[in-house]
């Protein structure tokens, strides 16, 4: 996280596109934003939603802190001091980094049985197809496997220098397959495969809609309350703390609590969509101040669970190794969303109200959950009937 404000403060002079600096900014801030991620699933087996919980519950506290000590800055050393002064402040977080890697003496073997599996049977596409090993048929010409269109198996024979013993090295690749074109590198190397994958595109977009959800409400709550409901500064700066404050005990809490309850991650987020939904249904139709406030505190609390789970769906889902790949797709997939839906939720509200955005903020969580509960159905169903089809092929014939 250092590196890109130290960018922004050694080009700021030289770069006079603004889309430059931003762009620069925005590169480091999600670089940050998922590493963190990947590196607390890597190094947490079990408990891994309590891990991710704290970890968020501490970057919303500094998100409440830094724009007050960012202000004492911007008095004393102005934009140029301040940008300085965060970037070796950032360089903490390399601190942090260090210590996701533990010490050889305190380093845990790795035992596949303590890994965190969620409630539904989703890591359906952790077995990877393996190339089938055959021997090599000697009677077999090339031509006959030219024209049966079968790929032949490349034989070199070699010696060993030392034993000087004969032996024959088996490759099953052919020239054909080891001219790999460019588009196949790409695919391989950022599993652009899991596209084809139709639960992960699933969860994807129902993620993204989820994301650009909970990111319009906060752009709306603070002009609803000032513009609809007429509060003055004061009360509105009072709602947002509260609720700001509750999302931060949600993050240190519902993960325990859902644990104990032995729901999955999945399960997790479509349980706070839903009251989420609600709770901000009811937030809108309200104007006292009071219940306003209450209310606030019910939101903030009860998002904290979907925010939680938004990288914990993926990883529940998708294998280990490719886990790296997911997020970024994932988080491509979010940002594409919130280009794209911004503008016509601005319209919207230019055509009618605060109130019409934000139930339509909350029919998108409600259409996500239909969504994914008709998968999951679907998916038991089938893998039922799979199991049935399988026991009933293996049963032998009386």
């Amino acid at each position: 996280m250092f590196f890109p404000y130290l960018f922004h403060l050694m080009f700021c002079q030289l770069m006079t596109k603004k889309l430059k600096k931003p762009f620069v900014l925005g590169l480091g801030l999600g670089l940050v934003a998922s590493s963190t991620f990947l590196a607390i699933s890597e190094f947490f087996t079990q408990r891994k939603s309590t891990a991710v919980g704290l970890s968020m519950a501490g970057t919303s506290t500094g998100q409440m802190i830094m724009p007050i000590f960012v202000g004492l800055l911007l008095k004393n050393y102005q934009f140029h001091g301040t940008t300085l002064i965060l970037g070796c402040i950032s360089c903490t977080g390399m601190v942090g980094a260090f210590l996701f890697k533990p010490m050889f003496c305190c380093a845990k073997a790795n035992d596949p049985h303590e890994v965190e599996q969620g409630k539904y049977d989703l890591n359906s596409n952790a077995n990877v197809n393996k190339p089938d090993i055959k021997k090599l048929d000697n009677n077999t010409s090339e031509s006959e496997s030219l024209l049966s269109g079968q790929v032949r198996a490349i034989v070199v024979a070699e010696s060993d220098p030392k034993t000087k013993t004969p032996f024959i090295i088996v490759s099953k690749e052919s020239m054909l397959q080891k001219r790999t074109s460019c588009l196949r590198k790409v695919v391989t190397t950022w599993d652009l495969h899991l596209l084809k994958d139709f639960r992960f595109v699933h969860m994807s977009l129902g993620l993204g809609l989820g994301y650009v959800s909970s990111i319009s409400f906060s752009t709306f709550l603070p002009m609803f309350l000032q513009d609809e409901v007429k509060f003055d500064m004061w009360q509105t700066t009072t709602c947002m703390t509260a609720l700001s404050a509750a999302d931060i005990a949600g993050r240190m809490t519902t993960s325990e609590i859902f644990r104990k309850l032995k729901l999955g991650n999945r399960s997790q987020f479509m349980i706070g969509a839903i009251l989420l939904a609600i709770s901000r249904s009811l937030l809108v139709s309200l104007t006292s101040y009071n219940m306003m406030l209450v209310l606030s505190v019910v939101v903030g609390y009860i998002r904290s669970i979907t925010v939680i789970n938004q990288n914990l769906v993926i990883s529940e889902y998708i294998p280990k190794h490719e886990l790296p790949s997911a997020v970024g797709l994932n988080m491509l997939v979010k940002g594409f969303f919130v280009m794209s839906v911004g503008e016509p939720l601005g319209m919207l509200k230019d055509a009618f109200d605060y109130d019409t955005c934000i139930h339509l903020l909350d029919v998108i969580l409600i259409c996500v959950v239909i969504s994914w509960t008709t998968e999951i159905v679907l998916y038991k169903k089938c893998l039922k009937k799979r199991k049935e089809n399988n026991v009933i092929t293996t049963t032998p014939a009386a």
